[in-house]
């Protein structure tokens, strides 16, 4: 389904926290596709809201 992703629907959920899987494939050098997504959605997931 286009125009939804998975980014905005962590940050309307307000979904928080670490998942290693993730933080190991953000963690990878380069800009392929999936570690360019892995780094948007470890930083969507570990954003400070403000209260």
């Amino acid at each position: 389904m286009r125009g939804t992703s998975v980014f905005g629907a962590a940050a309307r959920s307000g979904a928080r926290g670490d998942l290693p899987h993730l933080a190991q494939v953000a963690a990878r050098r380069g800009s392929s596709r999936l570690a360019t997504q892995a780094r948007r959605l470890r930083c969507v997931l570990s954003e400070v809201v403000a209260a």
